[in-house]
């Protein structure tokens, strides 16, 4: 029986093409059997090794090796190089270590997951807030030559850019003369949200369509005074009292 069956550690000896020649009895027991020492890796670990052979220098390296015990258990190979042949010992590091390792690869794998639901109920509240902005713009036909959209809420870009399409599809097909945007119901209106609203007023001008706004309290008329959507749509009036000069 050769000696090298005896040491008291896992080695191995390989030829040139990192086949396994002989391997000690405590290689035996801590690993499966196959002819191929790169079988005995983690896959992760197999380019790695393979380029430190490659180097023929002898020293050593961490890499997780595939063990009858269980996978992915993290070692230091020792290796020496005597002409044509490996000599390598694998010792397995402290097990708090691999615990360690163990513990954050499960919470990594935790994270991933949290993440994942993190972005589902990302999506399910964009989708609840877009469902809330056009709720907040309702379009209402009048007449055949008039429609109506009162807003809710605060008039910011996302409101006008959430309803634009809606709103202009809606005129488009039905061919109105007029559409009244109504602000008894808003509450703040951002500069952006007015800017959205004065491009919404140049499409629909080039559509052919006449707006007017109505329902403006004094603060909403401060962002008005001065703004180039006074010269694109009439401000003035009630809705009883558009619908009585239209009707």
């Amino acid at each position: 029986m050769s000696a090298t069956n005896q040491l008291p550690v896992p080695y191995f000896e390989l030829d040139e093409t990192y086949n396994i020649v002989t391997r000690s009895i405590q290689a035996n027991q801590a690993f499966k059997q196959a002819e191929s020492f790169l079988d005995l890796l983690d896959i992760g670990s197999v380019e790695k090794v393979k380029r430190f052979f490659s180097s023929r220098e002898s020293g050593k390296i961490e890499m997780n090796m595939d063990t009858i015990e269980a996978p992915y258990v993290l070692h230091n190979m020792f290796v020496n190089w005597d002409e044509n042949r490996i000599h390598v010992i694998c010792i397995k590091q402290d097990g708090n270590l691999t615990e360690l390792i163990e513990k954050v690869q499960k919470q990594s794998r935790r994270l991933a997951q949290t993440d994942f639901e993190l972005l589902e109920k990302k999506e399910e509240l964009e989708e609840s807030l877009s469902m809330i902005k056009q709720l907040s713009a309702p379009f209402i036909s009048i007449s055949s030559e008039l429609a109506f959209v009162p807003f809710f809420g605060d008039l910011d870009e996302h409101l006008i850019k959430q309803n634009q399409e809606i709103i202009s599809k809606n005129v488009y097909q039905a061919n109105f003369d007029y559409l009244f945007f109504d602000f008894s119901g808003v509450g703040n209106v951002t500069s952006l949200g007015m800017r959205e609203l004065l491009r919404l007023v140049q499409a629909l001008q080039i559509m052919g369509i006449e707006t007017r706004v109505i329902g403006l309290r004094p603060e909403h008329a401060q962002l008005v005074h001065g703004n180039d959507i006074q010269k694109r749509a009439e401000f003035k009036g009630s809705l009883a009292e558009m619908i009585r000069k239209h009707m």
